[in-house]
């Protein structure tokens, strides 16, 4: 049975930068939606910058704000190597960083595979003043995945939790034989 893992940053390690953003080439504040929800980003021919926001040292892997993961050539190898199509890689400069390219990973897939009966969810409820979100996840934090439903992906978003990233056991081995850093590895049941 394959193995699969949430990513994590790596928040065990305090001397690492962290980023905000992204910027469109005027300077405005891009949603971050738009690379957490499984779609595919099209203005692609704007220039998307990041700006440190905590210096540090920089991370092969790490969250901007708002969750979007952001990875160096490295991480890039390893993905396009693995399994593509279920991702997409938008360049961005990151201020201050002229020596490694990077990338905002945009995961385009998401998988309804979150095993409801033995995970630990809080709901969307009337009280909670949100009528938009009734019924829907509110937290997840214990995660328990139907496998069977999962198929051969390598990396996906879980449909209604888009905020957890999940990896498959290959994709992770080839992560660690390549010492990325910035990230933990939190196995999913």
């Amino acid at each position: 049975m394959n193995k699969f893992y949430r990513i994590l940053l790596d928040a065990q390690n305090n001397d690492v930068w962290f980023i905000h953003g992204p910027f469109d080439q005027n300077g405005n504040l891009v949603n971050s939606e738009l690379f957490t929800t499984c779609r595919i980003y099209s203005d692609i021919t704007s220039e998307l910058s990041y700006r440190i926001d905590e210096g540090g040292a920089p991370t092969n892997f790490t969250y901007a704000s708002f969750h979007v993961p952001v990875i160096d050539e490295r991480i890039c190898d390893v993905l396009l190597g693995c399994d593509s199509r279920d991702i997409q890689l938008i360049p961005v400069k990151i201020e201050d960083e002229r020596e490694t390219r990077h990338w905002i990973l945009n995961v385009i897939r998401k998988v309804q595979c979150l095993d409801e009966q033995n995970s630990t969810i809080m709901w969307w409820k009337p009280e909670d003043g949100r009528p938009d979100k009734v019924g829907q996840y509110r937290m997840v934090s214990k995660i328990k995945l139907e496998r069977n439903r999962i198929g051969n992906r390598h990396i996906f978003r879980l449909d209604g939790w888009e905020v957890a990233l999940i990896i498959s056991n290959q994709l992770k081995r080839k992560l660690e034989l390549n010492g990325i850093s910035g990230v933990l590895f939190e196995e999913m049941e």
